[in-house]
């Protein structure tokens, strides 16, 4: 039987769980999220072009929004909708992340 240890337990210290789970989050990390929600992704993105030019819609926004929940950041459907670009998107996620 495996053990597998806690953070707590490995470093001596306590993490939040959402802490370790969005520390890989990055411009890079945004980029590639946002080129697999757009169908025809294989033209460099420009970080402050709206990203409906491309071809985003709403449901994307929204399952984005969702995911970006998982690593417990909270960044509302309507903010995430109002300012489509990368750069705007990764300013509010700076903005909501934990820690």
């Amino acid at each position: 039987m495996t053990q597998h240890l806690t953070t707590t337990e490995f470093t001596g210290e306590a993490i939040a769980d959402d802490h370790l789970a969005n520390a890989h989050l990055d411009r890079a990390w945004l980029a590639a999220q946002v080129r697999g929600m757009i169908e025809d992704a294989e033209e460099e993105i420009d970080p402050d072009e709206s990203l409906i030019f491309y071809g985003l819609d709403s449901i994307a926004v929204m399952r984005f929004a969702a995911e970006l929940k998982t690593y417990g950041i909270e960044v509302p459907f309507e903010a995430l909708a109002a300012a489509p670009s990368l750069t705007n998107w990764w300013t509010l996620i700076e903005a909501h992340r934990a820690g």
